[in-house]
């Protein structure tokens, strides 16, 4: 991110050898005793995996304490047994193994890629493996994930890799908050450490616990809504993506009514048509003839599940006023580059955007993935049906000055619409109990077709749209004429059976549509 990644630096950085002097000096630690640990402590957990090293390190984020725990074997001649040690202090086996067991069972602990990887190692530590298995381990999780599978014990744990949002590594993330030092790990994974390297491979740990507690601070927030979600459906959902929430939120309720729901099989190449809404219709001959198109042309199943844009729909060449468009499975987008527009006291520029967008055309549409019939519209109802009623209690409380209440229903909001939104995520993946790529493409496609009927109606008025996206556009309006813009976008609401939330803008310069600077 902010060092050059092409293909030539990168085997030039490679090639590079590092020598112990020029390694970064370790950081100073301050080195615990499990034994006087007391209260409500978060221990952050990370793991190291060598041939004949391992280690598990624990920092105590509320003390800033650390926890060594490691197993060595030099493999000399005089020695190749492995060698067990806490901070430092040689220990048995049992002992070793009976004091890492009750810290993990003790306090809470929280790791990054941890469930796939940290723990299912740890615990084959505990039994006793010795260096070189557990590295046979490691490099088969390392290379096929299904080696370790989910692990499922019985711990007080969160990983936070899939809460974070860009599923990336930890270094990544780390550049990404600002931490005050990144690091790469010192010696190749396969190397056999001398005690000396050991050392240094100590520090890079500290240096990956320091990290990982960073951005489980940054994350704590959306980790606090997947807890009030799990309190209210009995899940754990503390290490799952804002999908992954969605999908088990679904499940618990579609078992509550009885269904026990599987991924359906759909083949690639298998064809399907759009369905027209009545009340998708058009005034020009250019948009009747849009609709035309993608009434006729058949979607089909891509090898990855997803129902690929027909070339028929992505080359169609839309100019509505001053603006281009063009449809793509990502949703409406308009076509303007290196512009900048700014509000004057006679013109206003208004960003009009849809209010839950996609889940709204599920439910006005009566959306359901096949497989699972109605029961799946019921349960979703209820879900956006629930999310509004927290809303509208958030809305009363904040009239009344009542802030703890208001905090209180806005959490629970937040909460359900990470599973609302999520779900949508979820009907694109085949693995998914709610696959239906139909579904998807039935949204999408009605999505970017109703923009476009307000779009038209705005355009016939007179007025310019300068820039359209997936759920909203945003228009030069008159301040003249701003009654005449909000009856047009009223009809449009009452056809449409949607709502839209309005932002003015002092000015809106654009690189592109994904690329803008929005000044309130």
């Amino acid at each position: 991110m902010f060092f050059e990644t092409s293909p030539h630096n990168k085997k030039r950085h490679k090639d590079v050898k590092l020598t112990r002097t020029q390694l970064p000096p370790p950081k100073a630690v301050t080195l615990c005793s499990p034994f006087e640990l007391t209260g409500v402590l978060t221990q952050i957990i990370d793991i190291e995996c060598y041939p004949n090293y391992f280690m598990l390190g624990i920092k105590y984020l509320e003390i800033d304490q650390y926890a060594f725990f490691e197993i060595y074997n030099a493999r000399s001649q005089n020695s190749s047994q492995d060698i067990y040690s806490f901070n430092g202090t040689i220990v048995d086996f049992s002992n070793w193994r009976d004091l890492v067991s009750f810290l993990l069972h003790r306090f809470l602990s929280v790791g990054f890629n941890s469930l796939y990887y940290d723990l299912p190692i740890i615990f084959e530590a505990l039994k006793g493996s010795p260096t070189q298995k557990l590295k046979e381990y490691s490099n088969d999780i390392i290379y096929d994930r299904k080696k370790a599978g989910r692990s499922n014990y019985k711990l007080n744990h969160i990983d936070i890799m899939e809460v974070a949002p860009l599923h990336d590594g930890l270094k990544t993330y780390a550049g990404r908050i600002h931490a005050p030092r990144m690091q790469e790990l010192p010696y190749h994974h396969e190397q056999i450490l001398s005690e000396q390297e050991v050392y240094y491979v100590r520090s890079y740990n500290v240096n990956d616990l320091d990290n990982t507690g960073l951005l489980y601070s940054e994350l704590k927030g959306q980790i606090r809504l997947r807890e009030k979600l799990g309190q209210r459906y009995s899940l754990d959902l503390r290490s799952k993506s804002d999908a992954q929430v969605a999908e088990a939120v679904i499940q618990s309720e579609l078992n509550k009514v009885g269904i026990r729901a599987r991924p359906p099989t759909i083949q690639p190449g298998a064809l399907f048509h759009y369905r027209v809404p009545d009340f998708i219709q058009f005034k020009t001959p250019q948009l009747q003839h849009v609709l035309d198109v993608v009434r006729q042309t058949p979607f089909e199943i891509g090898i990855d599940g997803s129902a690929n844009t027909p070339k028929a729909i992505r080359s169609l060449k839309i100019k509505i006023g001053q603006t281009d468009y063009q449809m793509g499975n990502g949703g409406l987008h308009s076509k303007e580059e290196c512009v900048a527009y700014f509000a004057t006291d006679d013109l206003k520029i208004i960003d009009r955007d849809v209010e839950s967008y996609y889940p709204r055309i599920i439910l006005n549409q009566n959306l359901f993935p096949e497989h699972l019939g109605a029961a799946f519209s019921v349960v979703f109802n209820n879900l956006v049906e629930l999310r509004l009623d927290c809303k509208t209690k958030a809305k009363k409380y904040k009239l009344e000055n009542n802030i703890d209440m208001t905090t209180y229903w806005d959490e629970e909001s937040s909460s359900l619409k990470i599973s609302i939104n999520g779900i949508f995520g979820k009907h694109g993946n085949k693995y998914s109990i709610v696959y239906s790529p139909q579904l998807v493409t039935q949204v999408t496609v009605s999505g970017q077709l109703q923009l476009f009927m307000l779009i038209e109606d705005l355009s016939l008025a007179g007025f310019n749209v300068i820039s359209a996206n997936t759920d909203g556009i945003v228009t030069l309006v008159p301040t003249n004429r701003k009654a005449e813009f909000d009856e047009i976008c009223s009809l449009w609401e009452k056809q449409t059976g949607f709502k839209t939330e309005e932002t003015n803008y002092e000015a809106l310069l654009m690189k592109d549509v994904n690329n803008y600077l929005a000044m309130y």
